[in-house]
């Protein structure tokens, strides 16, 4: 079993869950820390996710 696909859905929902709080929080921590943590690193750990799935997706489709 490829570790990537499990790697990659995990990473996007926590990422997505992080963006989600990011926007709906976003008065609290922003006044806070003066920087919306949450929705910058939401987007990335989204992004990573979603590298993770294409690699996979492209890696299966070579090797059919």
């Amino acid at each position: 079993m490829d570790i990537k696909l499990p790697l990659g859905l995990i990473f996007s929902i926590i990422g997505l869950l992080l963006m989600i709080s990011g926007i709906v929080y976003s008065e609290a921590v922003v006044q806070k820390l003066h920087f919306n943590f949450n929705l910058w690193w939401g987007i990335g750990v989204t992004v990573f996710g979603l590298a993770m799935l294409s690699v996979h997706w492209i890696r299966k489709d070579k090797t059919r």
